[in-house]
């Protein structure tokens, strides 16, 4: 897929986005109909992770500052869950970035999510063969009298860092556990770029 020397000069984008999940994918995990999300053209609106600055100046730092970036938003509306995977290649600034990241989110202990106050902890993060790092983190709690539970976990590989994202109106074990196959799959798929 890629050239034997890429790890010289990085990951591509383009080689990103060729291993980013499927909709098929992700379904298959969850057991549910996904569709892919029409990639948004201004997400200047897009408040659903606000109330803890550490989370929200990493999703910038990782679209900011990588070298290569790649995203996919995946959704099943029928059964209110969501998903997202990233992969962005940071050199010199992955390992800084996930102890920061990790270091800030013990700190905060809930979410605004929507206009709702969400409890915000770090839970257990499946073990990933090869990973230098992982980070997980719970968010759950009623957003217009629904309960909702929503998983993001990151792992860092090297320079790149793999962020996994998925949520919606389900139980929290219930989310940890799909948000866990998906980390676990989304790393093998990607393993030739990382």
């Amino acid at each position: 897929m890629l050239t034997k020397d890429h790890h010289a000069t990085g990951p591509t984008t383009a080689a990103f986005s060729r291993v980013l999940l499927s909709s098929g994918e992700v379904g298959e995990t969850a057991s549910g109909t996904f569709t892919v999300a029409a990639p948004s053209a201004d997400d200047s609106n897009d408040n659903t992770t606000s109330g803890c600055a550490a989370l929200d100046s990493s999703d910038q730092a990782t679209q900011t500052k990588g070298k290569a970036y790649a995203s996919r938003e995946y959704t099943a509306p029928s059964l209110a869950l969501y998903a997202e995977e990233e992969l962005a290649y940071l050199p010199g600034a992955a390992a800084p970035l996930m102890d920061a990241l990790a270091s800030a989110i013990k700190s905060c202990h809930t979410l605004t999510i929507d206009g709702a106050t969400l409890a915000f902890t770090v839970v257990p993060t499946p073990t990933v063969a090869g990973s230098d790092q992982t980070f997980s983190a719970l968010a759950s709690g009623r957003i217009s009298g629904r309960y909702v539970s929503i998983d993001m976990q990151m792992v860092r590989v090297g320079d790149t860092v793999l962020t996994l994202t998925y949520g919606g109106i389900d139980d929290p074990s219930a989310v940890e556990a799909v948000a866990d196959r998906l980390l676990v799959h989304a790393t093998a798929k990607a393993k030739g770029v990382l």
